[in-house]
């Protein structure tokens, strides 16, 4: 499901490519007493947020901290341990590693669930609040943010925002702009296709359109493709046929989480291109991918109660958008369908507000996502010191981020200060150890880090 293509640290394809033989491990999981929310003072009510603590190589003496910044996920053990970069410059800098689990995911969810306090502000506030406990707990003096995708946001923003509270970040690969419309993710994969292999992406187009025409004339052979005996009996509705198609997109996970070889999109394109039955392949190839015989709910009314109880598609909905609509391979996966999912899953809410259309939905994230939202996190505009921007090239999401070839003239900027890389990679990849190809600039981002914060050696 495309609303979940986001996510960095805890994604399938990560874990299965590479299986740690050592971890650094963490103390047991603690938990913070943490305000429900913190901007209406006569609200007191307040939830457990997890999180993970390494001290292996924390010396007090020099206060440092490297604050993981949770994203839309759980975290685990494995987070705080050798795998990622975190632990790398905790080593070498003597800092405590350690991360707080993101408000309404994992363990750290209020009850009763009220969706209304779920934002990147409040995420935001959190994170102040955890540091004033780092300081007084562990004798923190200096704290850097650390963080990849959503959680690259949350760390330079939290660097931005409260300059007094946070004295560097690691922001990888975070997609800084809101945008309703998230057109450039498919069309970037369509150039990543294409570098691949010449007529790769066209495959692909054909392979989708001759399963939108199974779907539309012949239930039965679909239903025996795609591994649902209720594709044969029951009515498809038009947003029935999108969500299968959304669900027939993971090519689109393989190119932003492309391992270091980039093998597997070679792999896929060599499939595709040799095949002499497009649709039964790519179907096949998506079975394989995920791993399983069921691909997710496939009739959008299952979907809508999936989705009711997903907060990532919650904060899409009502801050970043991030909707990837294509032009190119299908325009099943379109903005209407989008709007319709978060209107259904999150009906309550919308009526609650007053929104009660499509239409009126289009207005709201027009007006709140593409421009409250940009205006008030800056979007590219960045003019904070000592926040680190990385994004890999093969990345999607890199649309969205920091771009070298941009300028003021396209409403970049950042200070001399700070600094940005478009590197070799694809999603948060300077961030795993085992990538050799970004060790350069994990050397740099290590460098920068003990300047800023003036560390003694």
């Amino acid at each position: 499901m495309l609303f979940a293509q986001i996510l960095c640290i805890r994604h399938r394809y990560y874990r299965e490519i590479e299986t740690p033989k050592t971890l650094i491990k963490a103390d047991d999981s603690k938990y913070f007493t943490q305000r429900l929310d913190h901007f209406d003072n006569t609200n007191q009510q307040t939830f457990q947020q997890k999180f993970l603590v390494n001290e292996t190589w924390y010396d007090k003496n020099g206060g440092v901290a490297i604050l993981q910044v949770g994203g839309e996920g759980p975290i685990q053990q494995s987070d705080v341990g050798n795998l990622w970069s975190a632990d790398q410059f905790s080593q070498s800098m003597k800092a405590l590693n350690v991360e707080l689990e993101h408000r309404f995911y994992g363990e750290s969810i209020p009850q009763p669930l009220n969706y209304t306090f779920l934002s990147s502000r409040q995420a935001l506030a959190d994170l102040t609040e955890f540091a004033a406990y780092l300081k007084k707990t562990y004798g923190v003096t200096k704290i850097i943010t650390y963080g990849g995708s959503y959680p690259g946001n949350l760390a330079g923003w939290a660097r931005s925002r409260f300059p007094f509270v946070f004295d560097a970040a690691i922001a990888s690969s975070g997609p800084l702009m809101g945008r309703t419309k998230f057109s450039e993710y498919f069309q970037h994969d369509e150039m990543v296709l294409e570098s691949i292999q010449t007529g790769c992406k066209d495959k692909v187009k054909t392979a989708m359109e001759q399963i939108e025409d199974l779907l539309l004339n012949d239930k039965k052979q679909a239903a025996i493709l795609l591994k649902n005996e209720k594709l044969a009996t029951q009515e498809l509705t038009e947003l029935d046929i999108s969500n299968i198609i959304s669900l027939l997109s993971n090519f689109a996970g393989m190119i932003q989480y492309a391992s270091e070889s980039q093998q597997e999109l070679k792999d896929f394109c060599d499939i595709m291109m040799k095949s002499t039955d497009l649709k039964t392949d790519y179907v096949t190839w998506n079975f394989e991918y995920s791993g399983s015989d069921d691909l997710g709910p496939m009739f959008y009314d299952e979907m809508v109660e999936d989705t009711k109880l997903s907060s990532w598609t919650w904060q899409t909905c009502t801050e970043f958008g991030y909707f990837q609509d294509s032009d190119f391979f299908t325009s099943r996966i379109s903005m209407d369908y989008y709007y319709h999912l978060c209107l259904d899953a999150f009906e309550p809410y919308f009526t609650q507000a007053g929104i009660k259309t499509t239409t009126e939905l289009k207005e709201f994230m027009t007006q709140v996502v593409d421009g409250e939202m940009n205006a008030f996190y800056g979007a590219r505009n960045q003019p904070r010191s000592k926040i680190f921007y990385t994004n890999g090239k093969t990345d999607p999401w890199s649309e969205l981020s920091m771009n070298p070839e941009f300028t003021w003239a396209d409403g970049q900027y950042l200070p001399d200060d700070s600094v940005q890389r478009l590197i070799p990679g694809s999603h948060c990849s300077d961030m795993r150890t085992k990538w050799s190809s970004n060790k350069v600039v994990r050397a740099e981002q290590l460098r920068k880090l003990k300047e800023w914060i003036n560390y003694q050696e």
